[in-house]
């Protein structure tokens, strides 16, 4: 029977976006998350929601508008 660990701080793994990047991949994550067949198990689809959550606390609502992406989009190519 395997246990299940909490993690800690300690076991964080920090990440740096650009305020673009953080736009498009937040935009592709709602497009993509809630398709099943991306997924090989919950635990692949929880580490979505998760990233999905944390960049819904930090983008603004018009962050992640059509205009937004695409300029976003546009600033990365």
């Amino acid at each position: 029977m395997q246990t299940k660990t909490k993690m800690t701080k300690s076991d964080a793994v920090l990440l740096s976006l650009t305020k673009e990047e953080a736009v498009v991949l937040a935009d592709w994550l709602y497009q993509n998350s809630r398709k099943k067949e991306y997924f090989a198990d919950a635990a692949e689809q929880r580490v979505f929601w998760n990233i999905e959550c944390l960049l819904e606390k930090v983008l603004l609502p018009e962050d992640t508008g059509t205009d937004a992406v695409r300029t976003a989009k546009e600033l990365l190519q």
